[in-house]
C-alpha cells in the first residue's frame, strides 16, 4: 500500500496541468467568458475545429419521430480545458446545403470568430467544458491560413470523483486509465462489449482516506480487433472519453455511453503524462478503489419470435399514418402485409447505423398505397436471400447492382409505444421539442419472399377481386387484364383508364423466350404472350425475367413483372410491371422500361 502523503499528492500533480492552463493566454478573450448572448456578440476569439460530424437524429412530433440531420463540431480554444460545440441544423430539408456547411467546417481548420451567437441549448446536453453550443450559420467566422499553436487534445475539467456531486442527468467528459477490464462479451450484431473500471488519481472531497474513486463503465468495439487494441492503454496509458452521460436515480449514480456520440481518443499533455507516470501506482494490486457509481447490469435479451405468434392482416393505406390508434389499448402489435413489393435501396441511402448494423428505410407497395417504412437487418437480409451473418455481401451486391428482391413479398411488422425520453438519444441540442404522447416505433422485422411452384388460378382470380375494389390510388399495383392496360403521354400508363405507376396482369407463355443479363437483373424476350385469366387470346411480345416451360402461366409486372408465391401465413400472391407498346418482366425486381 502507498503511503497516505504519496497517494495525496497524486491528485494534486495531475490537476496541475489543468492550473497552469488556464493562466495562459490571459491577454485574449477567453472562450470560458461566453456566458450570455452579449459577451458572445462582444467577443473575438480564435477556434479550431477537432471534430466534425453529420448527425442523424429524430425529435418527437405529433407522436412520431421525425428525421433530420445537423453538422456538429467541436471547437477547441487555445486554453487546453476551454472548449465548446458548434452546431448548425438542416434547414427546409436541404441536405446538400447542409452538407457544404460540413465541408466548410473541416477538422483541422482554425477561425477567427466575431460577434458570436449562442443556440439557447440546456447544459445540461453540452458535453464540452464550456457549456455552450455556437450557432455556426448566424456567427460571423474567418478562416486562418496561419495561427498560433493550439493544444493537441482536450483537457476535461470533470474528474472521476466529481461524478458524485451528479444530482440529475449531465454529459460530460473525462480523462482516465482504464485500471482492469472486468468483463467481456459479445452482442447478437457482432460487436464487442467490455465492463471497465476507470481511475484518475482523484479522491472524495475533502477525503483523507487512501481509497481512490473509480468510475465502472461499459464500452462497446465494432469488432474483437478494435478492443485487442484498445488493451495496450489498460494499466499504462490515459485516454479521453468523451460525451457521456451521467444521472442519479433512487440515490445511486450511473454514467453511459451515448449511442452514436461518444467516442475514444489518447490523451496528450502534461496532464496526460503525470497521470501516466502514475498509473502503476494508481492500478496496482494493492491499491484501494472505490466505485463512485453503480455498473448496469447487463441481462442479454432474449430473440423475439415474430412468425409463431398470430398477427393481424392489413393493408399499406390502413398502416398509413403510423399513430397510436393502431395500437388501442395495447403497448405493441404484430401486423402483416401481404402481396407487397419492397424496393431497393439506391446506392446513395444509409443503411447502416454507426454501430455497422443494418437498418434502411425503404418504399413498400400493395395493391392500395405506397409506404415507407424501416426495415431491421434480418429482413433486409431476409429480402436479398442472404444469411444473418452476411451483411458485408448485402453492401457489396447494392454497390455493384447485384442486389435483388423478390417481386412480391409478405412482410411483418412490429408496432411499439414508447414512453418519450427525458434525454434525446441523437441529439446534444435538440431540446425544445416536448410531446406529451408516446412514440409509436414500426419496423418491418421478418420478411418473406413469395416463390410458389403452381399457378393457384382460384387464389389469382380471388387477389384480382380483391385489388379491384381497393381505393383508385396512382402509388398502388393495380390488377388489371392485359387489354385494359394503356400508354399514356402524361403517366407512367393507364389501368383501365386510371393513371398507375405500376400494374399487374397475369399471363400465359406458349413459346420459349431468348434471354440476355444486363446491369439490374435479366430480361428474355417471349412472343405470342396472353393474358391468363382474359376470355380473348390478347397477344403481344413480352420481356420476361423468369423463365417458364411452354404453355405456362406467369405474372408480367409492366414495368417489371412479379411471380407468384407463398406468404408467410401459405396463402398466394402475386406480382406485376408496366405496359408500353411492349411489357417488361424480370423475375428479380422491377427495371427500367425500354
Amino acid at each position: 500500500m502507498a503511503s497516505k502523503d504519496n497517494q495525496k499528492s497524486v491528485a494534486t500533480e495531475l490537476t496541475a496541468g489543468s492550473d497552469s492552463a488556464a493562466t495562459e493566454h490571459t491577454e485574449e478573450p477567453q472562450l470560458a467568458e461566453l456566458v450570455n448572448q452579449e459577451a458572445g456578440l462582444a467577443t473575438e476569439i480564435e477556434l479550431k475545429v477537432i471534430r466534425n460530424d453529420l448527425v442523424d437524429y429524430t425529435y418527437p412530433f405529433n407522436g412520431q419521430q421525425v428525421p433530420t440531420q445537423k453538422v456538429q463540431i467541436v471547437l477547441q480554444s487555445k486554453v487546453a480545458d476551454q472548449y465548446c460545440l458548434g452546431v448548425a441544423k438542416l434547414q427546409r430539408k436541404n441536405k446538400t446545403e447542409l452538407k457544404q456547411v460540413q465541408d466548410r467546417w473541416k477538422t483541422g481548420t482554425t477561425w477567427r470568430f466575431k460577434a458570436l451567437t449562442l443556440l439557447n441549448d440546456k447544459p445540461a446536453y453540452i458535453h464540452t467544458s464550456c457549456r455552450i453550443a455556437i450557432d455556426l450559420r448566424k456567427s460571423q467566422a474567418q478562416a486562418l491560413l496561419q495561427s498560433t499553436s493550439f493544444p493537441q487534445a482536450p483537457l476535461p475539467t470533470v474528474t472521476i470523483a466529481d461524478v458524485l456531486q451528479l444530482t440529475q442527468m449531465q454529459r460530460f467528459d473525462l480523462m482516465a486509465i482504464v485500471a482492469e477490464i472486468l468483463d467481456e462479451r459479445k452482442a447478437g450484431t457482432g460487436m464487442v462489449i467490455a465492463d471497465v473500471r476507470l481511475v484518475d488519481g482523484s479522491k472524495d472531497n475533502d477525503s483523507t482516506t487512501t481509497e481512490y474513486a473509480a468510475l465502472p463503465l461499459t464500452l462497446f468495439f465494432k469488432d474483437a480487433a478494435e478492443l485487442t487494441s484498445f488493451k495496450q492503454y489498460v494499466g499504462k496509458k490515459p485516454l479521453l472519453f468523451m460525451c457521456l452521460t451521467g444521472s442519479k436515480k433512487d440515490g445511486k449514480v450511473s454514467v453511459a455511453n451515448i449511442k452514436d456520440q461518444s467516442w475514444r481518443q489518447e490523451a496528450v499533455g502534461s496532464k496526460a503524462l503525470a497521470m501516466a507516470e502514475e498509473a502503476t501506482r494508481m492500478c496496482g494490486d494493492d491499491v484501494t478503489l472505490r466505485d463512485v457509481a453503480a455498473l448496469q447490469t447487463f441481462t442479454p435479451a432474449a430473440a423475439v419470435d415474430y412468425i409463431s405468434p398470430m398477427a393481424t392482416l392489413t393493408s399499406c393505406q390502413l398502416m398509413d399514418p403510423m399513430c397510436a390508434s393502431l395500437l388501442g389499448d395495447a403497448t405493441e402489435h404484430l401486423y402483416q402485409l401481404n402481396h407487397v413489393h419492397v424496393t431497393l435501396p439506391t446506392k446513395e441511402a444509409s443503411i447502416k447505423t454507426k454501430d455497422d448494423r443494418l437498418f434502411a428505410r425503404l418504399d413498400v407497395w400493395d395493391a392500395t398505397k405506397k409506404i415507407t417504412v424501416a426495415f431491421r437487418s434480418k429482413a433486409m437480409l431476409q429480402l436479398a436471400s442472404l444469411q444473418n451473418d452476411q451483411e458485408k455481401e448485402y453492401e457489396e451486391l447494392l454497390a455493384t447492382d447485384e442486389l435483388r428482391h423478390p417481386l412480391l413479398a409478405s412482410l411483418r411488422l412490429h408496432l411499439q409505444s414508447k414512453p418519450q425520453k427525458s434525454e434525446p438519444e441523437a441529439t446534444a441540442t435538440e431540446h425544445s421539442q416536448t410531446q406529451s404522447d408516446n412514440i409509436v416505433s414500426a419496423v418491418v422485422v421478418e420478411a418473406e419472399p413469395c416463390t410458389f411452384t403452381d399457378i393457384p388460378d382460384d387464389s389469382v382470380e380471388a387477389i384480382h377481386g380483391l385489388f379491384a375494389g381497393s381505393a383508385q390510388a396512382s402509388e398502388r399495383l393495380a390488377a388489371v387484364p392485359l387489354d385494359k392496360l394503356r400508354p399514356s403521354p402524361f403517366y407512367n400508363m393507364l389501368a383501365d383508364g386510371k393513371p398507375v405507376e405500376k400494374a399487374l396482369t397475369l399471363l400465359r407463355f406458349t413459346q420459349r423466350g431468348n434471354g440476355k443479363q444486363h446491369a439490374h437483373g435479366f430480361r428474355i424476350v417471349t412472343e405470342r404472350a396472353q393474358d391468363a385469366t382474359a376470355g380473348a387470346a390478347t397477344e403481344l411480345l413480352c420481356h420476361s425475367g423468369a423463365v417458364h416451360d411452354r404453355e405456362s402461366p406467369g405474372f408480367c409486372h409492366h414495368e417489371g413483372c412479379y411471380s407468384h408465391g407463398r406468404d408467410l401465413q401459405g396463402g398466394c400472391t402475386v406480382q406485376t410491371s408496366t405496359a408500353r407498346s411492349r411489357s417488361l418482366h424480370r423475375g428479380h425486381g422491377t427495371c427500367p422500361e425500354t
